[in-house]
């Protein structure tokens, strides 16, 4: 669940408007303080993701990221919203310097 971070990171970010439904359940912003602070994030995610259930939201500062922590829930959201994950991340500094993403690595999914 760690590797689909960013991704899901990315997929709500772009998404946030649109999504009309009730968010899924989230701790307390002080207790992923807490618990990020420890050494061993993959059993404090592990414990969250027991209270909480397999898909749940964390507010890391600014950026609301959503946790999958189930093969079963994440091959559905993967093969659901593939078109959401197969682009790379936009950062201006990409947009700068590889020929406004006309690079071969960081060219957007689809007909060129």
């Amino acid at each position: 669940s760690l590797l689909l971070l960013p991704l899901i990171s990315q997929f709500i970010r772009n998404k946030r408007g649109v999504i009309r439904s009730r968010p899924p359940p989230s701790p307390s912003r002080l207790y992923i303080i807490a618990r990020m602070l420890g050494s061993l994030l993959h059993r404090s995610l592990m414990q969250l993701s027991k209270k909480h259930g397999p898909v749940m939201l964390l507010q890391l500062g600014s950026v609301p990221v959503l946790v999958v922590s189930s093969t079963e829930v994440a091959r559905k959201v993967l093969k659901m919203y593939d078109h959401v994950f197969c682009n790379r991340p936009v950062l201006e500094g990409f947009r700068k310097h590889l020929y406004n993403f006309k690079d071969v690595g960081l060219s957007p999914y689809g007909e060129y």
